[in-house]
């Protein structure tokens, strides 16, 4: 799986790829503990991984486009 992630509000800021494998701690959680305030795997398991290729997600400050 590939993924590209822009942010919304700063659309001059370069795009960042990423894969499954070495996504961004802060959204896969993986330096968290499980439960707290700041878990969001909940999100990364249930929206993000379950994206189609070309299917998107939003949050607060970026859209996630599954590209592989």
């Amino acid at each position: 799986m590939q993924f590209e992630m822009r942010h919304k509000i700063l659309p001059e800021c370069e795009p960042e790829i990423f894969s499954d494998l070495d996504a961004p701690d802060w959204l896969t959680s993986n330096n968290t503990n499980a439960g707290s305030t700041m878990d969001c795997r909940w999100f990364w398991r249930e929206h993000v991984l379950t994206l189609e290729v070309g299917a998107s997600v939003e949050t607060d400050f970026r859209v996630i486009t599954r590209t592989r």
